[in-house]
């Protein structure tokens, strides 16, 4: 769903495709895409990605670009300096701990958002539309809320609950859609997937 039509428009515009860290774009799913993928967005296309460079120019702006994974390995924002604009795409979607893909890392997302909150944004906007003024408050507030939330995983785990009934207490308001959401996603897509991860990952929480 993130590369789309890439390839064709690069075959159409003579536009230049640019990856961060192109070795893994056949990892996390794409080698293979799962029947959702395919009948919501279908294959990509052909295209060789180039490795992305420290900063974008456009005839008005440059962007840099800071590496920002945990939601992908190969994600990251673009950054207008001089207007103090960030463009994060999915790395800042709703304002806590959420479902998340099965290979999402929960502890590298905190380390992501905390790094886009010291560049100082004044404004940020998301892949999804999503305008913030002054989003520092709204970056860190969300690393919180995933510590928070991966940490009391992780306790009622130690406390002999199942992943499945942990996101039905943490995710309340979620507990009839989760399993249909796992369901349609291939279970690749889940709030279970983040009561999975933060447990399975807890070793690189830092703390």
């Amino acid at each position: 769903d993130h590369t789309g039509n890439a390839g064709l428009l690069s075959r159409r515009l003579g536009a230049p495709i640019f990856l961060h860290r192109p070795e893994l774009r056949y990892t996390e799913g794409a080698r293979s895409l799962a029947m959702y993928r395919l009948a919501l967005w279908g294959p990509p296309g052909d295209y060789e990605p180039q490795p992305m460079p420290g900063a974008v120019r456009t005839r008005s702006r440059v962007l840099e670009f800071i590496p920002a994974p945990g939601h992908s390995q190969t994600q990251g924002v673009f950054f207008d300096k001089k207007n103090s604009i960030a463009f994060v795409g999915d790395l800042y979607v709703t304002r806590g701990a959420s479902a998340v893909l099965k290979w999402e890392n929960p502890y590298v997302t905190i380390r992501s958002l905390e790094t886009v909150a010291a560049l100082g944004p004044r404004s940020m906007f998301n892949g999804h539309g999503l305008q913030i003024d002054d989003p520092c408050a709204a970056l860190t507030t969300k690393a919180e809320r995933i510590k928070e939330a991966a940490a009391e995983a992780i306790r009622l785990f130690e406390g002999g609950m199942k992943p499945t009934v942990i996101a039905r207490q943490l995710f309340v308001t979620r507990r009839y859609d989760d399993p249909v959401v796992s369901l349609l996603t291939s279970f690749q897509f889940s709030w279970a997937n983040f009561v999975r991860t933060s447990i399975e990952r807890a070793g690189e929480s830092g703390a």
